[in-house]
């Protein structure tokens, strides 16, 4: 995701500077550039690129789509880059990484959320799994010239900014999209579509869903009912049918998946609430069986 919005930001003409600790990554986009193979072809951006430790530019905004568990890493390095006026927008997967980017950002941390799908099939080449957009928090009042100047260029690049009022309901709806699709999918070894096409998945969706729901409602976010959500849980997976969500691509490559900060957090929260989380909990343990056996490989 992150060559995906940095690429096409920079693509449009924006100065990007993407932050990796992989030089594996910074190499190849240093001569090679960000390549985004979407349906009406490819398209060659040239962002600058470095590590957090050399990044020496000042910025008016910085997107954090780092894994949960570096956020704070991420975190640590906007303080050091922001402007004093810059914000920070988390557009990740799961729960908590705006909490942890507002313990070393304060104000200047927003939420945010992504719809959309991508897939690194190798450092610095992505391709377009699924068009959606990008949510924005409305705008702290100290911060309104910065947001407006990263929803501009978020529209220019065509990546769809949408204002809301309540990011914590967008977050917890990408949550539940997550919850259903990353594990299964990671499990099964195939694309999203598999979630949409196959019956037991569609017996099995709807318990997973009830579990988040009721904690949702618990913590008084407000989502539609269970028989809605199921119906935008399968109208994604319909959508990005050809996309390999992030938490397959991770097992693929043998890396830490997100299984913490989306299904481990959702059972934390559960526990804390006094609510069963039966299913959710036998995804965990699946997904994180499958990174134990990975690591021995």
């Amino acid at each position: 995701m992150g060559s995906l919005v940095g690429g096409l930001l920079s693509h449009a003409g924006y100065p990007v500077t993407l932050v990796d600790i992989r030089m594996d990554i910074i190499e190849r986009v240093r001569r090679d550039g960000v390549k985004i193979i979407t349906e009406d072809g490819v398209l060659v951006a040239k962002p600058l690129v470095d590590t957090p430790e050399t990044v020496n530019r000042v910025f008016n905004a910085v997107i954090v789509l780092v894994k949960s568990y570096a956020t704070r890493n991420a975190a640590d390095t906007a303080s050091r880059i922001l402007a004093p006026w810059g914000i920070a927008v988390s557009l990740q997967n799961g729960l908590g990484n705006l909490e942890v980017l507002k313990e070393v950002l304060g104000d200047r941390a927003h939420g945010g959320a992504a719809t959309w799908g991508a897939t690194l099939e190798s450092p610095g080449v992505v391709r377009l799994g699924g068009r959606g957009a990008i949510y924005l928090h409305k705008a702290h009042p100290a911060y309104e010239k910065a947001h407006e100047y990263l929803y501009n260029a978020l529209e220019r690049a065509g990546l769809n900014p949408v204002i809301v009022d309540d990011i914590d309901r967008i977050i917890w709806l990408k949550l539940i999209v997550n919850t259903v699709i990353n594990p299964i999918t990671a499990v099964l070894g195939k694309e999203n579509i598999v979630v949409y096409r196959n019956r037991w998945i569609r017996k099995l969706a709807p318990k997973i869903i009830e579990e988040a729901w009721k904690i949702a409602s618990r913590q008084g976010i407000k989502l539609p009912p269970p028989e809605e959500l199921l119906d935008t849980v399968m109208n994604v997976a319909e959508a990005t049918g050809a996309n390999r969500s992030s938490m397959l691509q991770d097992i693929e490559s043998c890396r830490r998946t997100e299984a913490d900060a989306i299904l481990g957090e959702l059972i934390n929260r559960g526990r804390r609430a006094g609510i069963e989380v039966p299913v959710v909990e036998t995804l965990y343990t699946l997904v994180k069986a499958l990174e134990e056996e990975c690591s021995k490989d």
